[in-house]
């Protein structure tokens, strides 16, 4: 499970990022942090194959990749357990992934009817109960509560353990967990 960027470079319009040289493997948990609007969540939709590299490369020896907050995951009218089965078929995972859901109670409700932190945490709930061996997260602990940021962080570095995960931010930069290492982008 790796991921190469080679002399990567990433343009829209006027907007330029690159180019960059950097190697992901697992396990382990990466950071690229960067200021809002620097190409962090582009640099992610690249290596999902969402954005086409003006230049250099991007090799990935994992086909399944799971993601939160790069494009639309949820349907608002299905319940969280709806989703999670709906994202495994997707992922060719159905029937070997088993939804590992931090809030017991929230599959009693459609997912509109969820706070944007509690639906985050449902992003990444199903993100992480799927067994793909790389997990893309884009500002993962945006609409976070201090208790639930707590509990991710520790869910991430238990998960980092066997996996890749590859996570922006530009709140992170600081904070205590075991970064493999870190990709900075500049705006």
């Amino acid at each position: 499970m790796s991921i190469i960027l080679k002399d990567l470079v990433l343009q829209r319009g006027d907007f330029k990022i690159g180019p960059v040289q950097f190697e992901f493997n697992a396990p382990g948990l990466y950071l690229i942090k960067g200021a809002n609007g620097a190409g962090k969540t582009s640099l992610l939709k690249a290596i999902l194959g969402r954005l086409r590299p003006q230049r250099g490369s991007i090799k990935r020896s994992d086909t399944q990749i799971a993601s939160v907050g790069i494009e639309p995951t949820l349907y608002s009218e299905w319940t969280p357990n709806q989703n999670f089965i709906f994202q495994s078929e997707l992922t060719g995972e159905h029937g070997r992934s088993q939804f590992q859901s931090t809030m017991k109670f929230a599959n009693y409700f459609q997912v509109g009817h969820l706070s944007s932190g509690q639906r985050r945490m449902v992003e990444l709930d199903i993100a992480l109960s799927l067994t793909c061996s790389t997990v893309l997260l884009d500002e993962p602990g945006n609409s976070l509560d201090s208790q639930n940021l707590k509990n991710l962080e520790s869910r991430l570095i238990e998960e980092s353990k066997s996996r890749l995960i590859i996570m922006t931010s530009h709140l992170h930069a600081d904070s205590d967990l075991p970064f493999r290492n870190i990709l900075e982008l500049s705006s």
